[in-house]
């Protein structure tokens, strides 16, 4: 009766992975999750039932879940071709643009609109780099990442004193963002394994560009197992650390299947090419951290 005069109400379902760590029950937190998203629909369903003591009404439940996370449980789904998932991909910088520009507009409270601060507060170029293009260059393409390295410009323009950001608060911004992004992969490490961090240290110094067999080299180094190397390599791949060579030059997979795709296809080009094997990019946002130049 509480939503009988509500026209629509809206259950946003987040923070899920904060159980999701090495050694804690796992397959337990898997089926719990999977549970979760089996009765979505039956929520919302359950809601719209009219009788002698309940009216109808609108609601809508959304389940937010990283991406490595539902690829963990989704084999738990009898028919996977019905579930109700809808990705999540931010692969136009205009939309971060946007979306960066309504934050900053309202952390001024509208006193200015954002073309005005961009030009007024930021400098036009960092390393000779457009503004804007370096903070794309540098970070993940997730609304979390643009503003985690903005906010950082600004903090350490504020506590420098500074009366705009500098060129100094946005290299320093790309510091401390590259050494958070690298923190927080980890927690996309499979709970059964945890190498990912001995990996990820395997590729300090490393060259930008890096083979097949190279990244094996590295990760035998790690001790992954000889059998656990390709889950890895897609790993790496899925979190955004590699970049997979395509015709056009190398790209990020959006989601695990593009990367299943992408792989089989560059597989298929290195086959016939001169070097016989694939190569990756390492993305430039682990750069600062790793000491690759």
């Amino acid at each position: 009766m509480v939503l009988t005069d509500t026209k629509k109400v809206a259950i946003l379902i987040d923070n899920l992975d904060g159980p999701w760590r090495p050694g804690e029950n796992v397959e337990h937190v898997s089926e719990l999750l999977w549970g979760l998203l089996e009765v979505i629909d039956d929520i919302a369903q359950a809601f719209q039932r009219r009788d002698h003591w309940r009216k109808p009404a609108v609601v809508n439940v959304a389940v937010f879940l990283r991406s490595d996370i539902f690829a963990f449980i989704q084999p738990l789904a009898a028919e996977q071709d019905k579930l109700p998932i809808q990705r999540i991909v931010w692969d136009e910088p205009e939309l971060l643009r946007r979306m960066l520009d309504q934050r900053l507009e309202y952390g001024v409270l509208n006193r200015f609109d954002a073309q005005a601060i961009w030009k007024q507060l930021f400098p036009r170029e960092v390393v000779g780099v457009p503004m804007w293009e370096f903070v794309i260059r540098t970070t993940l393409p997730r609304p979390r990442d643009v503003i985690y390295m903005v906010r950082e410009a600004i903090y350490g323009a504020v506590n420098r004193g500074h009366q705009t950001v500098t060129e100094q608060d946005l290299l320093d911004a790309r510091e401390k963002y590259s050494e958070h992004i690298f923190r927080s992969i980890l927690a996309e490490d499979d709970p059964r394994k945890e190498k990912l961090e001995s990996i990820l240290y395997e590729f300090a110094g490393c060259l930008k560009v890096i083979s097949r067999s190279e990244i094996h080299e590295r990760m035998m180094r790690a001790e992954v197992a000889p059998s656990d190397i390709e889950f890895y390599v897609d790993l790496l791949c899925d979190v955004g650390f590699l970049g997979i060579e395509t015709a056009d030059g190398f790209r990020y997979p959006r989601h695990e299947g593009e990367r299943q795709l992408m792989r089989r296809v560059a597989r298929s080009l290195a086959a016939r090419g001169d070097r016989g094997e694939e190569s990756f990019e390492i993305n430039a946002a682990f750069y600062q951290v790793l000491q690759i130049e």
